[in-house]
């Protein structure tokens, strides 16, 4: 596949803001952020601006994928296999309905104040 050019688009911006070149120049462009939320799901992008950039992306021949971030209290969520599957399945659904080319898991490595047993292997 080579090398790749990832953009981070964020939710806050508006297309209009950004030339068709920053495009052309990227592979992917992950729409940034979705939020795991307390009921193991993740919240939607609003419809007009995401669609916006989806549109964007895919006229300038770029990948689009949706960033879900998420916080320490989710990883604690997701040690429980039923909320693992209900999070996968509303992440899948998405991706479907939202058309997107993929995912982005935007989960950083735990700090300090993260313990580290969150990690462990899933069961």
């Amino acid at each position: 596949m080579g090398f790749m050019v990832i953009q981070y688009f964020p939710s806050y911006r508006t297309v209009a803001e950004y030339p068709d070149r920053m495009f052309k120049m990227c592979n992917v462009v992950n729409y940034a952020f979705s939020e795991v939320t307390s009921g193991s799901t993740i919240t939607a992008p609003s419809a007009i601006k995401f669609d916006s950039v989806r549109s964007k992306a895919k006229a300038n021949g770029a990948k689009i994928f949706l960033s879900v971030n998420a916080t320490a209290a989710n990883f604690m969520l997701l040690r429980d296999a039923t909320r693992r599957n209900t999070l996968v399945k509303d992440i899948m659904g998405k991706a479907r309905s939202l058309n997107l080319d993929g995912i982005d898991m935007d989960y950083e490595y735990p700090g300090q104040l993260m313990e580290p047993t969150l990690f462990l292997p899933c069961s």
